[in-house]
């Protein structure tokens, strides 16, 4: 059998994504996502992402998404969490996983319904394969249907 060979069935994006936030949420994304402090030897990859409102606010406490390059698909949200009290989150990436780019993003509804302000943004770097820490920027985060002030 050879390992570079496509595989016999195509990977659904829902399946994937399923594996994926399974994955992450056993490495504690659901427990705070804050890394636990290691030395470099056994480190895992890790990213820090932050977000800043288009009028210069703090957007801790918002909900943020990590999202995951897969080839083929694009970005694809595997997981959402809620920004830190600076509006930056810091994101341990499991090994089985550190061969993908990553990225954090925010798009959401404020109040949930179809006419709410959409809020939106992504970071403007991202994270490329490998066992390596990144500092991914700080995304701003723009509205859609929000008041002037």
């Amino acid at each position: 059998m050879n390992p570079l060979a496509a595989p016999a069935s195509p990977v659904r994006p829902r399946s994937l994504r399923r594996l994926l936030t399974h994955g992450l949420v056993t490495v504690g994304l659901a427990a705070g996502m804050i890394a636990a402090t290691a030395s470099r030897a056994d480190a895992a990859s890790y990213i820090i992402g932050c977000f800043q409102h288009y009028q210069g606010g703090n957007m801790a406490g918002y909900p943020a998404q990590i999202d995951l390059w897969w080839p083929g698909y694009g970005w694809i949200p595997v997981a959402t969490t809620t920004l830190g009290v600076s509006g930056c989150i810091q994101l341990p990436i499991p090994a089985n996983l550190s061969g993908y780019y990553w990225k954090m993003s925010v798009n959401f509804r404020l109040g949930g319904g179809p006419t709410s302000p959409l809020y939106f943004g992504t970071t403007p770097y991202f994270a490329y394969p490998g066992p390596d820490a990144y500092w991914l920027g700080t995304g701003i985060v723009n509205c859609i249907g929000c008041a002037p002030q």
